[in-house]
């Protein structure tokens, strides 16, 4: 994630990784927000934030919440 264009923790790729999960495949997407905020390369609010940028706030909710 880092290096990414967005930003320098590469704000805003996790909430778009929920974004396109039935892409990639749900296992992945909750490892990536799982992983994101063990590493410390973002907080549970960046995250949210973005989310809400992203519009998939209402779907990341229920994620954070069970990873809390």
């Amino acid at each position: 994630m880092a290096g990414a264009g967005a930003g320098s923790k590469g704000e805003g790729q996790l909430p778009g990784r929920h974004h396109i999960r039935s892409r990639v495949g749900h296992d992945v997407a909750v490892e990536a927000l799982r992983e994101a905020i063990r590493t410390h390369e973002a907080t549970p609010a960046e995250v949210m934030q973005w989310a809400r940028v992203d519009r998939v706030g209402a779907v990341v909710r229920p994620y954070l919440e069970a990873l809390q």
